[in-house]
C-alpha cells in the first residue's frame, strides 16, 4: 500500500513537470508569433492546462469534490509559478493573471467532471455537453486578428472640484513631486517611478519618466522611461502627447497622452477634469478592460488629489518613490 502511495506521488509530479514543460513551450510559441496578448493565452492555455490535470487525475483513488478541486488548484498554481520562473514572467503578470487563471480553472474541472458524469450517464448522446468547451475556446480567438478583436481605444475621464485656482494648479505642476501618501491598495501593486524631470510647464517641452521595476521583487531588473511632449498649454487646458514609453506599463496598453481640463467657478474653486487617453493591449476584453479602466481612475484621483489640489512639494532636486508625473 505504501508502495502504491509513493508512486501515486511520483506519477503526480511527473505529470505536473510534463504541462508545465508544454505550458511553458506553448507560450513560448505564443510570443514568437506575437500573440501572448491574446485571449489564446489568458483563455484557452489555463482552460487546457486544467483539463490535462483533470484527465490525469481521474484515474486516482476516489477522493471528496473539495479535495479533487483542492488539488487540481494547487497542481495549477504550480504549473503557473514554475512555467512563470521559466519565462522570466514579474510579480504584476502572475498577480493580473491569478483572477482570470484561477476562474478558467474551475470552470474547466467543472465542465470535465460534469461531461466525464454525463457520458457515463447518457451513453454516447453527449453532443449538448460537449457544445460548451467548444464555445469556450471559440471565445479564445480574440484578439488573434484585428477582425476579432473588439475596439482598443479608450479614454478615461475624472471630474472633481478642487479648492484651488487655476493659476495655483499651473504653478503645483511645476513644483518638484512628492507624493508621500498611501496609494490605493491596487495601485501599490504597480512600482511608482524612480525618478522625474517635470518641472516645466511650457508649451513644447518635453517631460521624461523613469521606471524601474524589478521583475522578482529584488532581481529581473527593467528599467524604462516614458517621454511626453506639453503639445498645449494655455490657462484652462494642459494637453500632452506619448513620445516614447519603453517602461512596463507598454506591455499591457498604449498610453497616447493626456489632457487637463480646468473651469474657474464662482466661488473661487476650480473644476478639474483630468482625461488619460490609452489603447488596450491584452485580451479578452471583458477582463482587461475593466481591470485597466479601475487602475487608470484610480491613477487619475490620485494626481488630482496630490498635484493639482493639495500641491505637496519635495525640497528642489528630491522625489520620493512614489512620486508619478503626468
Amino acid at each position: 500500500m505504501n508502495w502504491r502511495a509513493q508512486w501515486l506521488r511520483n506519477r503526480r509530479w511527473l505529470q505536473v513537470i510534463l504541462i508545465t514543460a508544454v505550458f511553458a513551450l506553448t507560450v513560448r510559441l505564443l510570443i514568437t508569433f506575437s500573440l501572448d496578448s491574446s485571449a489564446l493565452l489568458y483563455l484557452a492555455i489555463p482552460y487546457l492546462v486544467a483539463l490535462s490535470l483533470a484527465f490525469f487525475r481521474r484515474r486516482e483513488p476516489t477522493k471528496s469534490i473539495p479535495r479533487k478541486y483542492a488539488n487540481l488548484c494547487l497542481d495549477s498554481l504550480i504549473v503557473m509559478l514554475a512555467s512563470s520562473m521559466i519565462l522570466f514572467e514579474g510579480f504584476i503578470c502572475v498577480l493580473m493573471f491569478m483572477p482570470i487563471y484561477f476562474t478558467i480553472v474551475v470552470f474547466a474541472f467543472g465542465v470535465e467532471s460534469f461531461t466525464h458524469w454525463y457520458s457515463k450517464r447518457a451513453g454516447k448522446d453527449t453532443m449538448k455537453v460537449h457544445l460548451l468547451p467548444y464555445l469556450f475556446l471559440l471565445a479564445s480567438a480574440e484578439g488573434i486578428t484585428p477582425d476579432l478583436s473588439l475596439p482598443r481605444e479608450n479614454v478615461v475621464s475624472v471630474s472633481k472640484v478642487i479648492n484651488n485656482s487655476p493659476a495655483g494648479i499651473h504653478k503645483n505642476l511645476q513644483q518638484p513631486i512628492a507624493l508621500e501618501v498611501e496609494r490605493h491598495w491596487f495601485l501599490s501593486i504597480f512600482p511608482m517611478p524612480y525618478h522625474v524631470e517635470a518641472e516645466s510647464l511650457n508649451q513644447g517641452d518635453i517631460h521624461s519618466v523613469d521606471y524601474r521595476y524589478q521583475k522578482w521583487f529584488f532581481t529581473n531588473t527593467h528599467e524604462g522611461t516614458l517621454k511626453l511632449l506639453l503639445e498645449k498649454v494655455s490657462e484652462d487646458k494642459i494637453k500632452t502627447r506619448i513620445l516614447k514609453d519603453t517602461s512596463y506599463l507598454s506591455n499591457y496598453m498604449n498610453l497616447k497622452g493626456t489632457e487637463i481640463s480646468l473651469t474657474k467657478q464662482k466661488d473661487g474653486t476650480t473644476k478639474v477634469i483630468l482625461s488619460v487617453f490609452y489603447d488596450r493591449l491584452l485580451d479578452p476584453a471583458w477582463y482587461f478592460q475593466p481591470l485597466q479602466e479601475y487602475g487608470v481612475t484610480k491613477m487619475a484621483e490620485l494626481l488630482i488629489d496630490e498635484l493639482m489640489e493639495k500641491g505637496e512639494l519635495a525640497e528642489k532636486g528630491e522625489l520620493v518613490d512614489k512620486g508619478e508625473s503626468i
